[in-house]
């Protein structure tokens, strides 16, 4: 357990960083809550903040603060609890005085389905239950069929490698698909759409592919919304049609999700980031009009409603099914619906508000310490305007006096990723950012995050450079 002395500690901070008082006793989590009320006013009473924190199990150690959940979103109890529960109950054992057959939980994947696709505000006959995101794309990649003339995927320097690989490995096997990218660093989002759309304008004879990440690695938030609006447009006028894929790892969990506002025709999201869902869940939205567009690769079980040799014969599914091909893992998605519960009983909007809070403390903490001193800046990768922000923040720091860059990946796994407070050591769970040929490091900030976990990175960045 971390002994500290809170005076102590309130004048470290005070004099190394210039931080304002807080109050230390919640660095110090109380036991492990099995509930939680929600029904506490959040913009009075902190207390619901602080029980939604000790939700995670991992903030019962006081020595380690994870800032990682743009890759790996740690799950609740109750979304354990919930796995743990489903596992013995599809296996016949007794949960809560109850026992039921052994089954493969095949007729809870609807309502699961039906919990996802309310909160991304579709249709359940809309969405397919997938493993990742990753699988979502290759889903929509592979599914694209053949035309008289070659695809261009128009898409961002800013995708991550599960996106690129699966429209690389397209372009290279079948030879079908030119691939042109942009590059959107620094812009607003009104100088992003624009430059989307004049790249678009250029291309009035080919059948185009828009893929873009919701929010990218690096924390930079695309406008999917207005670009969906321009594109549905544009496309009246179109004899080859733009097909609009949005990437939402990023962005499932962190904010409101509607992608009809989005006007996109899919969109693929993980389970297991920001909604802090299972890992191994995701979800595929394919809009209904484009679903005999999409061709199904692999098929099987539940994805038809006839398969047969004699007569030869397959009829897909007409929902978004034809896209599953076997039995799922029932027990993962009803740990998804449970975080989706979860954060619907917080509310989406006042996560988002939260989140974006203390992404925006640390930004204001990078700009107070670029101010106290000359030698060392430390600079925010987006640095676009407001509406360009999330819950990420990725920065990298430059040597004025060497006119050099530290090493973001050196910083992020061995320099900054250990502080220490009252000779007790604080582990710091960051992640190097390369995509883009960036060289930096990303902070995720999530609703187990207070200020005080905020204080404590930018505390480690700045003695950490007061040693260099």
């Amino acid at each position: 357990m971390l002994k500290t002395s809170r005076k102590h500690f309130i004048q470290t901070f005070m004099a190394t960083l210039g931080l304002s008082l807080f109050n230390f006793k919640k660095l110090l989590p109380s036991a492990f809550a099995q509930d939680i009320n929600l029904s506490n006013d959040f913009d009075s009473n902190g207390h619901a903040w602080q029980n939604i924190k000790n939700l995670f199990p991992h903030t019962r150690n006081p020595k380690i603060r994870y800032f990682n959940t743009a890759t790996v979103g740690p799950s609740s109890h109750q979304v354990i609890e919930k796995l743990c529960n489903t596992v013995k109950m599809i296996n016949g054992d007794f949960v809560d005085g109850q026992q039921k057959l052994p089954s493969d939980g095949s007729r809870d994947w609807e309502n699961h389905k039906k919990t996802l696709a309310q909160f991304i505000n579709c249709s359940s006959e809309e969405i397919v239950l997938t493993r990742n995101t990753t699988e979502g794309v290759n889903i929509i990649c592979k599914g694209l069929p053949k035309t008289n003339k070659k695809y261009i995927l128009l898409t961002s320097t800013k995708e991550h490698v599960g996106n690129v690989a699966a429209w690389v490995n397209r372009s290279q096997k079948d030879g079908d698909m030119d691939i042109v990218t942009f590059s959107c660093n620094k812009l607003s989002q009104n100088e992003c759409t624009d430059l989307i759309f004049d790249k678009l304008n250029a291309l009035p004879d080919r059948p185009v592919i828009l893929s873009i990440p919701h929010i990218a690695s690096d924390g930079y938030r695309f406008p999917v919304e207005a670009i969906g609006v321009k594109i549905s447009q544009l496309n009246t006028s179109r004899t080859h049609k733009i097909f609009y894929f949005i990437d939402g790892a990023q962005s499932l969990g962190m904010m409101p999700i509607d992608v009809k506002s989005y006007q996109c025709h899919a969109y693929a999201a993980s389970g297991h980031k920001w909604l802090c869902g299972p890992k191994g869940t995701g979800v595929l939205y394919v809009h209904h009009d484009v679903q005999n567009f999409i061709q199904a690769q692999f098929v099987g079980a539940y994805s038809c409603s006839l398969a047969s040799f004699s007569p030869l014969q397959i009829d897909l599914v007409q929902n978004a099914n034809r896209y599953a091909y076997g039995t799922q893992n029932t027990q993962l998605f009803a740990g998804l619906a449970q975080a989706v519960h979860l954060f619907e009983s917080i509310g989406v909007d006042r996560i988002q508000s939260k989140v974006l809070s203390l992404s925006n403390y640390f930004r204001q903490g990078l700009k107070q310490y670029n101010q106290s001193q000359s030698r060392f800046h430390i600079h925010d990768i987006v640095h676009a305007d407001a509406s360009s922000y999330s819950a990420m923040v990725t920065f990298a720091i430059e040597d004025r006096l060497n006119t050099t860059w530290l090493d973001s990946k050196d910083l992020c796994y061995s320099k900054i990723n250990i502080v220490q407070i009252n000779n007790q050591n604080i582990h710091l769970r960051l992640r190097h950012i390369h995509e883009d040929n960036l060289d930096g490091v990303r902070a995720s900030f999530h609703i187990f995050h207070e200020q005080e976990d905020v204080d404590i990175l930018l505390l480690s960045i700045k003695k950490y450079l007061a040693l260099v």
